[in-house]
């Protein structure tokens, strides 16, 4: 994903894995992709480059998109959020 930042002169690219619990979690998770995916951009859009830079913000981040996630759900789906790119420009 390439998302501008909220302060408009900074974009961010990243690459985001979910990790789930049970396998019968993936029918779920694919069943509501568009929805997921527009509610990452939401939150990265919402964050300026000095919320996400910093190497200690990346803990509240994670935890923040994996909550926001899991309210699509009836239960907790999502366990964990794995970052496998990051580059701010």
């Amino acid at each position: 994903m390439v998302i501008n930042l909220k302060d408009s002169s900074h974009y961010l690219k990243t690459e985001l894995a979910l990790g789930y619990g049970m396998e019968k979690d993936i029918k779920s998770i694919q069943g509501k992709e568009i929805q997921l995916r527009d509610n990452i951009i939401t939150i990265l859009r919402s964050k300026s480059r000095e919320d996400i830079l910093p190497v200690e913000n990346t803990e509240n981040l994670k935890e923040e998109i994996m909550n926001q996630l899991n309210d699509h759900f009836q239960e907790e789906v999502i366990t964990d959020i794995y970052i496998t790119e990051f580059l701010v420009q």
